[in-house]
């Protein structure tokens, strides 16, 4: 496997160093941005076998979900199309999600400001009541990822794609039967033990109860991040560093 990561750096830096037209430059970097983040969730794993089973799953299920979008970007025009549009899409999303987590929290700070000047006397409460003015007169400063939210939302209108337009889910990707019998079971399995499910935390019970998991998460991601360095390379070594063509291959 150190040889097999020795080759894939090379097919990244292959990727990186080879000039495309401008139209194609998205595409190059998104498979030098796959190939990047299959060696760092693969490290994950690594790592993980060795020292938290948590941390190993989560790396195979990244790689799991990598494969899904390599094959959905390689496979035709409008899925690699599809990936470039949900860029801008997880963008609006993001500060949007960045927007409305500020707002609540600012609500439990002026609830927590609130309380805490209720309990203290003399100089300390007065201090904390014009806090408490000051900061519910200035609201939740939310103006700068507001406007990045808004910047990405004209775009996207500017793009053609409609306002309420989402990100397509890695699940609503797969198309075969072959490909959802190969995702679920494993995407179950690692989210069984990256989240914190009764079985996770009944894990942590007993010392080592999880150990008997690592060979497979450990073999399960030797197994992916094959299959994404073999669909990268034999596409690139067919097609070259360019958006697939209209009809699926």
């Amino acid at each position: 496997m150190t040889q097999v990561v020795e080759h894939i750096k090379a097919l990244r830096q292959q990727i990186a160093d080879t000039k495309v037209p401008e139209d194609q430059v998205w595409f190059r970097n998104f498979l030098f941005g796959i190939l990047n983040c299959a060696l760092t969730d693969y490290k994950s794993v690594q790592i993980g076998v060795k020292k938290l089973i948590a941390l190993a799953a989560w790396g195979c299920r990244n790689l799991l979900e990598l494969k899904v979008i390599t094959e959905n970007l390689l496979r035709s025009e409008q899925d690699a199309i599809d990936l470039q549009n949900a860029l801008t899409l997880d963008a609006r999303e993001f500060y949007e999600a960045m927007s409305r987590s500020h707002t609540a929290t600012f609500k439990q700070y002026l609830g927590l400001l609130s309380e805490l000047a209720n309990q203290e006397q003399g100089p300390m409460k007065a201090a904390l009541v014009e806090k408490l003015r000051s900061d519910s007169k200035l609201g939740p400063q939310t103006a700068e990822t507001d406007a990045e939210a808004e910047g990405f939302r004209q775009f996207q209108l500017s793009m053609g794609l409609e306002a309420n337009a989402k990100p397509k889910m890695v699940n609503a990707m797969l198309r075969t039967d072959y490909e959802k019998d190969e995702f679920y079971p494993l995407n179950k399995i690692c989210s069984k033990l990256v989240h914190r499910t009764v079985l996770s935390i009944a894990s942590t019970n007993v010392e080592g109860s999880l150990d008997a998991i690592v060979p497979f998460l450990e073999n399960s991601a030797t197994t992916i991040l094959l299959q994404i360095y073999d669909r990268i390379k034999r596409y690139v070594d067919a097609a070259g560093i360019v958006i697939p063509p209209k009809h699926a291959l």
